[in-house]
């Protein structure tokens, strides 16, 4: 049962407190978490077909974010702090260069934000139709598309783009998660401090004010085909500014006057 004393099981929103789970999934899945402790309490021997595993955190959390699936790989890269990425088959090359991406993402928010809060981070493609990409303590969320399209219309097309969404991703283990929001009422806090985080991190490496959203490789035709429709874009003027620009002319403020619980629509954030 999806609950904890005193509440019903949805909506599900916890306080600032430790928390610690018993998750019980059949054995022919995996459990994902990005939980700072994961122990099988069950023995892997036994055959009724399921597993429990205790999962807890080592200090105050909003959310218990975790995957069960099957079909999933794992590529850890070791350091100061463990990435690890659960990937699905054919898409190791996409796991180690994301788990490169946040290594240097890492680094750069420790010596801005201080320590990373958590003992690893987790990176997981995330298997939707929709393109989302999302995090909770300790884990994030990659769209597939990430890993099935990153080399369309050219080597590297998506590089850019991917880093700025993992880098945002990633930002909200400091901000948001990181400082106890109520992301069912303060999510619009939650996401512009993770978007300040993204794009200075982004804009150090690729500019501020020319053209930065593709990293053009070698020369070729589609490669030149891009640059000449769409080489102008610039992240934060045509992607961020922009959308923000047109939603307050419309008027659109319910992400700032409403909690999300009683909000109809998904572009709240």
């Amino acid at each position: 049962r999806i609950a904890y004393a005193g509440r019903d099981a949805f909506p599900l929103t916890f306080p600032w407190i430790r928390l610690e789970a018993t998750v019980t999934i059949p054995s022919a899945f995996d459990l994902i978490v990005g939980a700072d402790i994961l122990d099988l309490l069950t023995d892997p021997e036994q055959e009724d077909g399921e597993k429990r595993f205790r999962v807890a955190y080592e200090s105050s959390s909003r959310s218990l974010g975790l995957t069960i699936g099957t079909g999933y790989h794992r590529y850890t890269l070791d350091g100061p702090t463990s990435i690890e990425v659960a990937y699905l088959q054919g898409h190791e090359e996409e796991a180690r260069f994301f788990a490169t991406l946040a290594r240097d993402i890492l680094e750069e928010y420790e010596g801005r934000y201080g320590a990373y809060p958590r003992t690893r981070l987790m990176i997981v493609e995330n298997p939707n139709d929709v393109g989302l990409s999302f995090a909770a303590d300790g884990i994030v969320w990659l769209s597939q598309r990430f890993f099935t399209h990153r080399n369309v219309l050219f080597f590297g097309a998506l590089n850019r783009v991917a880093e700025y969404v993992l880098a945002h991703e990633i930002a909200h283990q400091w901000v948001g998660l990181g400082t106890g929001i109520d992301l069912n009422a303060e999510a619009w806090l939650s996401e512009g401090l993770a978007q300040y985080l993204a794009v200075r991190y982004f804009e150090g490496r690729y500019g501020a004010f020319e053209p930065n959203l593709f990293g053009f490789g070698s020369p070729g035709v589609i490669e030149e085909l891009v640059k000449r429709q769409f080489g102008y874009f610039n992240l934060r003027e045509h992607f961020i500014e922009l959308p923000y620009l047109m939603t307050q002319y419309v008027g659109f403020d319910e992400a700032l006057v409403k909690p999300i619980e009683n909000v109809q629509f998904s572009n709240v954030s």
